[in-house]
């Protein structure tokens, strides 16, 4: 019976899902999800939702949580991105066999730097580094997920409870989408964070137990695996598509167990525009000729598409409505109440315009002329006037 990979390796006790028997014995069994959310990040509105409020199991997207909680601390000063741990062993013996790890894993007593459990832990996954750094930040690792719940709670997280900091399945360990999505907001306002989530690739330098490690994120929207590792991900006797990569893809973080199916906190920008979706609870599509597409990556990737268009549309059609605004109320720049209409002619009313400013013209010249005309009247007649005194003052003398 062929074993099911997803993105975090191997999944114990899952198999590909048996097709419906009113199928046909060939068509391809087409995946499913349990929750979906897409959020435009800018603005906190929600472009797309499908049961986002249902709980499912958060798999190891709860190391967005522990990640977050890590950078807090390290901005409080609390403690040094660049502190060198070593790795111990209560770290590693607290996960089942199954759980998660790096591909060289790391060994008790190997010393690494808090950023470099944090790359291990939120680019491949690591279960042991999650441990780790609960156990440095809080000395216990149920301590940690008490500040784990405190920390969903001040988020505004209604439906979230933590048991552990890797997200190894716990009955007891559940969450939303749209919790998920609180979460992985707040997180990726941290610089360290977003940093760390949106490196497809990382090296872990040499260590006092081993050379240098390259680690390449779980994340198929990077696009394909390192073909030195491809290896470590392929199921037996059936291969998997890694044609997933999306521009603009900058994290979060993937999870995959039997109980929570596969799940993908994603992160998209373009434009300006940013985009934070979520789909829980992913079931691969199996098509008969051995290809599984994984759904976790075609409905994110769908996802994605609705809502740049979306936000694109609402941007032109707002520029189109404020364009028409501005026109109703304002002239264009320019424009004068002079400016030829259809054909090169003059509008009617800057015609009358013109008419009444001549006409008024007009009348302001006559008034003028009369008034210049009757003032050489008078002095005329003035002169007359006096001419006329002065010669009968002369004759009688």
């Amino acid at each position: 019976m062929p074993t099911v990979v997803g993105p975090d390796g191997p999944i114990e006790g899952e198999v590909p899902p048996e097709p419906d028997p009113e199928e046909e014995e060939d068509a391809p069994r087409v995946g499913s999800v349990k929750a979906e959310l897409l959020v435009d990040y800018t603005t906190g509105r929600p472009i797309y939702e499908f049961n986002a409020d249902r709980m499912v199991y958060p798999a190891s997207t709860a190391k967005i949580m522990t990640a977050l909680l890590v950078c807090e601390a390290a901005e409080r000063g609390e403690i040094e991105l660049e502190d060198e741990v070593a790795m111990t062993d209560t770290a590693i013996d607290a996960l089942p066999y199954d759980a998660s790890t790096i591909y060289y894993q790391i060994q008790p007593g190997e010393y690494l730097t808090i950023e470099d459990y944090l790359y291990c832990a939120m680019l491949e996954s690591d279960c042991p580094s999650c441990n780790l750094l609960a156990e440095y930040l809080c000395e216990d690792t149920d301590v940690f997920a008490d500040l784990m719940n405190e920390r969903a709670e001040e988020l505004g997280c209604k439906d979230t409870h933590f048991v552990n900091p890797s997200g190894y399945h716990d009955d007891d360990q559940y969450t939303t989408a749209w919790d998920l999505y609180r979460i992985a907001a707040e997180a990726l306002r941290h610089d360290e964070f977003r940093k760390i989530v949106g490196s497809p690739q990382y090296t872990v330098p040499e260590t006092n137990y081993h050379s240098e490690r390259h680690l390449f994120s779980t994340n198929r929207l990077y696009g394909a695996m390192d073909i030195s590792n491809e290896g470590y991900y392929e199921g037996y006797g059936t291969s998997y598509s890694f044609d997933y990569y999306y521009e603009g893809a900058g994290g979060v973080k993937t999870g995959t167990t039997s109980a929570a199916g596969s799940c993908l906190v994603a992160y998209a920008v373009r434009n300006g525009m940013e985009l934070i979706s979520v789909v829980m609870g992913g079931s691969p599509a199996v098509y008969e000729d051995g290809r599984v597409d994984l759904t976790q990556y075609v409905e994110t990737v769908r996802l994605f598409d609705l809502g740049f268009l979306t936000i694109e549309e609402e941007e032109k059609q707002q520029q189109g409505s404020d364009n028409q605004k501005d026109g109703e109320t304002e002239p264009s720049e320019g424009s004068s109440d002079n400016e030829p209409s259809e054909n090169g002619k003059k509008s009617d009313k800057n015609d009358g315009k013109k008419r009444e400013d001549s006409d008024s013209g007009m009348q302001s010249l006559e008034r003028i002329l009369l008034i210049a005309a009757g003032v050489t009247a008078a002095a005329l007649i003035l002169v007359i006037l006096i001419y006329s005194v002065s010669n009968r003052s002369g004759r009688r003398r």
